[in-house]
Order: C-alpha cells, then sequence, then structure tokens
C-alpha cells in the first residue's frame, strides 16, 4: 500500500474546470435575480391591508423562484468547491509539507461550523492560495479577502410582502437590493474562478 506522503499528488485540472463551470451557473442565476426583480411587484386587487419587509440570509429565504435558482447554484458550487479544496489541501499531505495550519477536515467541516463558518472557508482558502504560489517570498491573498466579502453580501436577501383585500400576496426583492447582491454574486463567482484556476495551475505546474 502507497504511504499517503510518498504518493503522487492529485492532478486538479478536471475538478477545477468542474467547479469553474459550477460558478458559472452561479453567475448566471446571480443575473436572473437581477432581470427577475425588474418586474417589480404584481399588483392584487382592492386595498393592501398588510405589508411587511425582511433581510434574512439568502439560503433561508421564501421558497421563490429566485431563491429557488439561486439555492441551487450555490449547493453546486459548494459540492464542487469542497471536493476542490481537500484535494488541493491534501497535495500538501502527499508533498510531505507539514507546515499547512489548517487539517484537510477543515475544507469540509469549516463551511458547516455556526458562526465559525463565517471565517474559516475565507482562512483555508488564504492559506491554500498563499502556499500554492511557487514564489512565497509575497504572495497578495487579497483577491481571497475580496472573494469572501463579495460572497457574503450576496447571500443575504431582502423582501417586501403585500398583502391584498383579494388575499393575493405578492412577494418580492427590492430591484436596488437585488443589483447589489446580484453584482456581489457574479463579482465573486468570477473572483473564485480565478482563485480556483490560478491555484490549480501553480499545482498542477509543480507536478510538470
Amino acid at each position: 500500500m502507497i504511504e499517503t506522503g510518498t504518493a503522487a499528488p492529485h492532478r486538479l485540472a478536471t475538478t477545477g474546470w468542474v467547479v469553474i463551470g459550477a460558478l458559472g451557473v452561479a453567475a448566471l442565476a446571480h443575473a436572473y435575480t437581477i432581470v427577475d426583480s425588474l418586474r417589480g411587484p404584481v399588483a392584487g386587487t382592492g386595498e393592501v391591508v398588510a405589508s411587511e419587509s425582511s433581510v434574512t440570509l439568502g439560503i433561508f429565504a421564501n421558497a421563490d423562484t429566485q431563491s429557488v435558482v439561486l439555492n441551487a447554484a450555490r449547493l453546486l458550487v459548494l459540492a464542487a468547491l469542497i471536493v476542490w479544496l481537500y484535494l488541493v489541501r491534501d497535495n500538501f499531505d502527499r508533498r510531505d509539507e507539514t507546515s499547512v495550519r489548517w487539517p484537510k477536515a477543515f475544507t469540509i467541516a469549516g463551511w458547516f461550523i455556526p458562526v465559525a463558518n463565517i471565517v474559516i472557508p475565507q482562512q483555508v482558502v488564504k492559506e491554500l492560495y498563499a502556499r500554492s504560489n511557487p514564489d512565497r517570498s509575497w504572495t497578495p491573498t487579497g483577491v481571497v479577502s475580496s472573494w469572501w466579502l463579495l460572497l457574503l453580501v450576496s447571500l443575504f436577501a431582502s423582501t417586501e410582502t403585500k398583502l391584498y383585500a383579494d388575499g393575493f400576496k405578492d412577494v418580492h426583492t427590492p430591484v436596488e437590493v437585488a443589483y447589489v447582491t446580484g453584482a456581489a454574486g457574479i463579482l465573486a463567482a468570477l473572483l473564485a474562478a480565478f482563485i480556483v484556476l490560478r491555484i490549480t495551475t501553480w499545482q498542477d505546474d509543480a507536478q510538470s
């Protein structure tokens, strides 16, 4: 049986392109939310008898079309990204590089620990990005921080709900909110694709 420390590192190109494809789907999903919000509220007949506004995380939003499309894209990205991150982190163990601070388990568990998941994934990716660079004398990781900030912004959802006298209820996202969260989601997807491509290239080139 081959020891982990002497096993050949994973080639990441295929998995990396799967992640980038999933990110493309997520970017399109965010673009859809912007276009869909332009229709504005759908009015019922009669007076508005009740109205409310709410701000929440998009992953807990109502089961409207926008939320379903976005959350499906987010799950696709998360599944692909976790697999890719695990392989990236495992490559360091396969090269007997013991100085990596974050254990492999956090490439998976870090996304699911309440509250801590606001920080851990970004820190894991930042370390993998810095340590994958063949020139480790100076590696700007601001791109990782920018990606994470945009991702957090894109996760928020704001809805306005109006109940009309005829019983019709309209739930919609204000256009200005859709612009901000949608644009943040698209930019986050682009930066994530850049990060994935850069790390994948660095690590695969190291094996050439």
